[in-house]
């Protein structure tokens, strides 16, 4: 059983480490083994950049070079590393480990080369705000290694994205650094931006994106939501007579259901069936060619 220490804790560190160990994450993670009495078996310990810094996620590097670090208290005291045996597979690095040589204490990852097996970069805000005809983008990190760029894309639909901006990134850095962007000739209504960190060895992560809309007059606006009925129920308000297509996609783009609605002024309601779909993550999108807005749905059943 492992639970987090401090998830304030922001960035990487260079301190407590033992020889040959170059940085580690400053968070770290407390694990209680209860089964004592015996100390047979294995362990699988992984660390995910992508729950860990809420986006997408960043490729680890090398394995070899990432470390499994342990210590019994906090304060001063030093890590050890532990015997383990790592992996990499995408946003994750994984500890193959002997039960025996798991104890009660603090956990977390090390790695002793930055350039090829780095800690991946930490986003701590990312927003994008209108104010009058231009979008204001700003975000901060609290750490970054080995980072060359930064690309700033932006959609319609919050499903195909497209550059807007390349930013120089700091390369190394374990301090909070600030960027900023403006977007002088945003869409007309609502429109996402999403941040896309590009390291010197060309491997990239994009984080979640954000929306924002300059258009206080928007065509119309819509809402949606589950019932208990496998039902997605979608509530648009509209200022005109007007026809639209209904799209839901997945979390791979791919065309899940697709309607056409007659949309009259003023408030229509509508019922999408989604009794064949599983529980997930979805993108509706609404629009009639001109005009197409979207939404991030959580089915859960």
């Amino acid at each position: 059983m492992a639970a987090h220490t401090n998830p304030l804790i922001a960035g990487v560190a260079t301190v407590h480490l033992p020889a040959g160990t170059v940085q580690s994450w400053a968070d770290e993670w407390y694990l209680v083994k209860s089964d004592s009495g015996s100390n047979g078996g294995n362990l699988n310990i992984f660390f995910s950049s992508a729950g860990y810094f809420g986006g997408a996620g960043s490729n680890f590097g090398t394995a070899a070079n990432y470390q499994l670090l342990y210590r019994a208290s906090t304060g001063a005291t030093n890590y050890t590393v532990l015997t383990a045996t790592p992996s990499v597979s995408g946003a994750y690095v994984s500890f193959a480990v002997s039960a025996a040589n798991i104890s009660n204490g603090y956990y977390t990852l090390g790695t002793t080369n930055t350039t090829t097996s780095p800690l991946p970069i930490e986003l701590t805000s990312f927003d994008a705000k209108c104010n009058s005809n231009n979008v204001a983008i700003n975000w901060t990190t609290a750490s970054e290694i080995n980072n060359d760029y930064f690309n700033i894309e932006r959609s319609r639909d919050a499903i195909n994205f497209a550059d807007i901006a390349k930013i120089a990134g700091a390369g190394n850095s374990s301090s909070i650094r600030r960027y900023s962007y403006i977007d002088s000739n945003p869409f007309n209504g609502i429109g996402y931006y999403r941040l896309k960190q590009t390291d010197f060895n060309g491997q990239s992560q994009s984080f979640d994106w954000v929306s924002t809309n300059c258009n206080k007059e928007s065509a119309f606006v819509f809402n949606a939501y589950c019932n208990q009925s496998n039902g997605l129920v979608i509530d648009l308000q509209s200022q005109n007579e007007d026809s639209y297509t209904a799209i839901l996609y997945d979390n791979n783009g791919r065309i899940i259901v697709k309607n056409n609605y007659s949309v009259s002024i003023g408030n229509n309601n509508y019922l999408m069936d989604i009794s064949t779909i599983s529980s997930g993550i979805y993108y509706l999108t609404i629009g009639n060619g001109q005009n197409n807005f979207s939404r991030k749905i959580s089915i859960q059943k």
